[in-house]
């Protein structure tokens, strides 16, 4: 009887010693993805740590940002080319630093001229727009102040094409409006005390200098 149970016992028990053997593997395959996770987070908690409300404010910001200039494209379509170096009209309305000024630029009447006359104009990035009165700046869109969105469109422009570094020594240059440039090119270029921050965009009609304000702003409509 002894001799009948005994293999009985022992194969029972390497029955359970390969189980657990195979238990053992099979968790410690299980166990990797595990540890990769742990190290990702391990790296991923080095970055800056956000709320919930703060990511969900980025991504809106970012989903604005997309739909305005889909929306820009879509009523505009010289927007689907961007940087069109045609002239300073194409490039202006195609840039998209430059989104602000072109859209006032657009419901001017000095579009066509910007597109085909040889000249330099002084442009104003988006951000120089941060700081100007929003009242006064929607105001500029209504067909009564027309007259007064072609005279700041003026202030940025002049005949003929001009490089930056001879636009300090040139004489009786005067903007669009007839009134004669204050050029300051000692030093850091300035055009009527506004600084010159990217000098000679050239297109092939003319050349555009970027300011960092608007020039002549108006303070009331």
């Amino acid at each position: 009887m002894n001799r009948i149970i005994t293999p009985l016992f022992l194969s029972a028990a390497l029955v359970l010693t390969m189980a657990s053997c195979n238990s053992n593997e099979a968790s410690s395959v299980a166990s990797t993805p595990a540890k990769e996770e742990a190290q990702t987070e391990g790296v991923a908690s080095n970055r800056p740590d956000f709320t919930p409300e703060e990511l969900a404010a980025r991504a809106e910001r970012k989903r604005k940002i997309q739909e305005e200039s889909e929306r820009l494209k879509a009523e505009n379509p010289v927007l689907a080319t961007e940087y069109n170096t045609t002239s300073i009209y194409k490039y202006v309305t195609t840039a998209p630093e430059f989104s602000i000024f072109a859209k006032l630029l657009m419901a001017s009447d000095l579009a066509k001229t910007c597109h085909n006359t040889n000249m330099t104009a002084f442009i104003p990035n988006d951000a120089a727009f941060d700081n100007v009165d929003q009242g006064v700046f929607h105001l500029l869109f209504k067909p009564s102040k027309k007259d007064a969105l072609n005279k700041f469109i003026n202030n940025h422009i002049c005949q003929p094409a001009v490089s930056a570094e001879k636009i300090g020594t040139a004489t009786g240059l005067s903007d669009g409006n007839g009134n004669a440039f204050k050029i300051n090119n000692e030093g850091i270029l300035s055009i009527n005390g506004v600084e010159a921050v990217k000098h000679d965009i050239n297109t092939k009609n003319g050349n555009i200098i970027q300011v960092r304000l608007p020039i002549g702003f108006p303070t009331s409509l």
